[in-house]
């Protein structure tokens, strides 16, 4: 397993896959959730190739250009990381790496996104049942005030990290 690689941006246009990979797993890949077929892609993968160089360039609206997210696509970010980690079952390392990613992504979504109080209110509290759900056995938070956000995650204590937040 090489965990590393789930630290590179999902992006499909990244990936090229085999007609017969694509067809076992066509279910999973084809998907509106670009990142999820991205990184079910290589949860999935057998074998798994780098090229030294970029060969694609994403050019999309910033997302200030873009018109604002509903929230049940906001709680789809849950959702996506929900599924993606029931693809890691035996395989700590990855499962650890993909962990990491879905704990910096939901804090990084509940900080930055500017959602209305009831919708940031349940999108932490599913990023929490989530987070503790999937909590990899003797995890370590960062030190810290990262570690801090991120425990109060797992807690589900949404007070006292919009309290941390202003302070």
């Amino acid at each position: 397993d090489r965990a590393a690689l789930l630290r590179l941006t999902p992006l499909l246009g990244t990936r090229a896959v085999r007609a017969g990979f694509w067809r076992r797993h066509e279910r999973l890949l084809t998907t509106e959730d670009e990142p999820f077929a991205a990184y079910a892609a290589l949860l999935l993968a057998d074998r798994v190739a780098c090229l030294p160089h970029p060969a694609y360039e994403d050019r999309r609206l910033r997302p200030e250009s873009l018109p604002p997210l509903t929230p049940a696509e906001r709680y789809a970010l849950v959702d996506r990381y929900e599924a993606l980690l029931g693809l890691t079952a035996g395989r700590p390392a990855v499962h650890g790496v993909l962990y990491d990613l879905m704990i910096r992504d939901c804090l990084h979504t509940f900080a930055r996104a500017g959602m209305p109080d009831d919708v940031a209110r349940e999108f932490f509290h599913r990023a929490s049942v989530t987070a503790r759900r999937h909590r990899p056995d003797g995890h370590r938070q960062p030190a810290g005030l990262e570690g801090m956000r991120r425990s109060l995650l797992e807690e589900g204590a949404y007070g006292k990290y919009r309290a941390l937040r202003s302070a």
